[in-house]
């Protein structure tokens, strides 16, 4: 099975996928990586605050858990400005993040 990753930018040619009839629907597997802290769950849209300065972004710097390391040690978080607006991902430890209810 091929797989393409939530953020990655593709060109499809959709007469050769022979997808032309509306709507169509490309095939998709969720994964149900899940990290473990504590006694709290986190997996992918769980919103976070970051415990460390990282990548230029401070501690408590809120976002979304956008894909999780199948190791169960690490995610891709989503960062988002002081409005709500995505505006870049970075690579966290379990260690370094906390839910953000």
């Amino acid at each position: 099975m091929k797989l393409i990753s939530s953020d990655t930018n593709i060109w499809l040619d959709f007469n050769t996928i022979s997808k032309l009839e509306l709507p169509f629907k490309l095939p998709y597997t969720k994964n149900d990586y899940k990290l473990f802290g504590g006694t709290k769950m986190i997996t992918e849209n769980t919103r976070i605050k970051t415990l460390v300065d990282k990548g230029g972004y401070p501690a408590g710097t809120i976002g979304i858990v956008v894909s999780l390391y199948k190791s169960g040690s690490a995610c891709e978080v989503e960062i988002w400005d002081e409005t709500g607006y995505p505006i870049d991902v970075v690579t966290y430890l379990l260690s370094e993040i906390e839910e953000n209810v």
